[in-house]
This record gives C-alpha cells, structure tokens and sequence, in this order.
C-alpha cells in the first residue's frame, strides 16, 4: 500500500544521501593526498633546478611550502588562473628575512630543463619576520588555445636577509596537466550539486508526507463530524 511505498523511498533517499556524502569525503582526501604529493616534489633538488637557482643557495632558516588551492588534483582547464600559494617559516630567532621576487616556467613533464615559455616576475618584498610564518601568491595563467597536454611548471622564489645577502629556492616542481576548457570536469562542484538536490529533495519529501498525513486527519474529523450531526438530526425527527 502508500505506507509500504512511502516507507520504500525514505531508504532510496537515506541511501542517496549516504552515497553522496561518501563520495564527497573520498573527494576531500584524494584531494589532501595531492596536496601532499605537491609539497613532496619541493624536497628534492635536480640538476634542472640548480640551472634555474643560477648559483644561489636557499637559507636553513626558511623553510617554503606550495600548494594549488583550486587545483589540488593539479589538472587544469587551459587559460584558468591558477593561484600557488607558498607558505614560508622564518625559523631564525632574530634575522629578518624578505621575499622579494617569484617567477615561474612552463617546461617538459620529462626535462625541466627544457624550458617552453617563462612566466611574468612578481615583485613582493614582503618582510618575514624572525619565528614568523607568512605566505605570498604566484598566479600564472596559460594560452587557452595551448594543446591540452601535461606540463612540468617550476616555481623560483627569491629571498634576501638583513645583511644583503642573497637566496634562492625552488618553492614548486611537479607536473600539471592542462586540459580541455570545454571537457573540464569539475567533481567537488557536482557533488556539491548532488548534495543540495539530495537535501532539498528529502526535505520536499518529508514536507509532502506531513501535508498528507495532516490531510488525512483533517478528513477523518470532518467525516465524524458529519456523521455525529446525522445521529443527532435523526434523534430529533424521532422525538
């Protein structure tokens, strides 16, 4: 009957939600897993990475740490901005240190050193202080008619102390795919949707079951009403 019916799709909905809910969370830590992975890639130093430093060395004091808040799967729509967010520590007790500059380039996915197009320079000087942390942007956007294709992208940022003295670190080293604009799919977006359809819809639904079940009682009343009224007409005719 209804009841059975009704009872049926509460579980489908619940089910759907559950479902939703679980792929959004997979989503989130597939996400922090690439984050991850990025702030890897920075650890190591190759020869590539030592042709861009020119012969300037990076200071034990200043830790950095970069990560694509909007991209954390690092697949990119062609001609998207995409925002590198570095992290910097200044563990020095009592140097001051500054950010001065960062620039990027675009290179092979299998030879860095094999360098495609230089971004534009980004001028900062934006003071770090001593047991301090800060952060700065870098923002690059490709040609949108590029052919999708996997990338590797470096990130050099330059950085000097109170006394002049000069360094230099390579903030990011990974490969970024570039994709299709028109292809691009986004998952956390769509899930996003799923989850206020889903809500929306299981509340219409609770909604519509309490206007049935307040109909129905509304109903029974009326008809008992009606009923106690015809007894007592039909008494008054007896008498």
């Amino acid at each position: 009957g209804i009841p059975g019916k009704t009872m049926k799709l509460s579980r489908f909905l619940l089910l759907v939600l559950f479902a939703i809910v679980a792929a959004a969370c997979v989503s989130v830590v597939l996400a922090d897993e690439d984050a991850a992975a990025i702030d890897a890639d920075v650890d190591g130093v190759d020869a590539a990475e030592e042709a861009l430093l020119a012969g300037l060395t990076s200071s034990k004091d200043v830790l950095i740490r970069s990560y694509l808040p909007d991209f954390p799967s690092r697949r990119v729509p062609s001609g998207e901005i995409v925002d590198i967010v570095l992290g910097m520590v200044n563990k020095h007790h009592y140097l001051n240190y500054n950010v001065t500059t960062a620039f990027a380039q675009l290179t092979s996915p299998s030879d860095f050193s094999q360098v495609f197009f230089n971004f534009s320079t980004f001028q900062y000087n934006q003071v770090l202080p001593p047991n301090e942390h800060g952060a700065i942007v870098y923002k690059f956007r490709t040609d949108p008619a590029m052919e999708p294709r996997e990338f590797g992208v470096i990130l050099r940022v330059n950085y000097n102390d109170e006394f002049g003295n000069q360094f230099g670190a390579i903030a990011f080293n990974s490969t970024i795919d570039f994709i299709d604009a028109s292809s691009s799919f986004d998952l956390q977006s769509v899930l996003s949707y799923l989850l206020i359809l889903a809500f929306f819809g299981g509340a219409g639904f609770l909604a519509y079951r309490g206007l049935s079940k307040s109909g129905k009682r509304k109903s029974g009343g009326s008809k008992a009403a009606a009923e106690q009224g015809t007894v007592q007409t039909s008494t008054e005719v007896d008498a």
